[in-house]
């Protein structure tokens, strides 16, 4: 398999990889390249960003 065609399982891994760290250029876009295909990886790609943003907002409110 070419490194930037990737699976659903190596997809995920690196999305939550990248919230803890950047990926190199090669997993980036391998990643995107997938998402693109891939409708159910770009939607949990798109519920990862929503629980992140909910986390944030969160975070300010219990600061308060």
């Amino acid at each position: 398999m070419s490194p930037l065609m990737i699976t659903c399982r190596e997809t995920t891994r690196r999305l939550l990889k990248a919230q803890d760290q950047p990926l190199t250029l090669s997993e980036r876009l391998g990643m995107l390249l997938h998402q693109r295909l891939c409708r159910n990886c770009r939607r949990f790609a798109g519920q990862l960003a929503l629980m992140q943003q909910a986390g944030e907002r969160w975070r300010g409110y219990t600061q308060d």
